[in-house]
C-alpha cells in the first residue's frame, strides 16, 4: 500500500513536506519511500510521483531479490 499526505513544518510558513509512505501486506509499520519539500502542494501530481512510478515499474518487471529469493 502506498500513502501520501502533506505535513506543514511550521504555522508561520508555507513550507511543507509531502512524504510518500509504503506498507507491506502483513506488516504493521509503514516505511518512507520518498519526500517532496516545497512551499505548499507539489505543482504536478505526475511530477511528484514520477520517480516512484518509474522505480515501481522496474521492480515489477525485474522483481526483488531478498536473502537469495526473488
Amino acid at each position: 500500500m502506498i500513502s501520501v499526505d502533506g505535513i506543514p513544518l511550521t504555522r508561520s510558513s508555507k513550507s511543507e513536506f509531502w512524504p510518500i509512505s509504503g506498507l507491506v501486506k502483513g506488516q504493521v509499520n509503514p516505511f518512507p519511500i520518498g519526500v517532496f519539500h516545497g512551499q505548499g502542494k507539489p505543482n504536478s501530481t505526475n511530477e511528484y510521483l514520477d520517480a516512484l512510478v518509474r522505480e515501481y515499474n522496474l521492480l515489477k518487471r525485474d522483481g526483488v531479490s531478498y536473502k537469495g529469493s526473488k
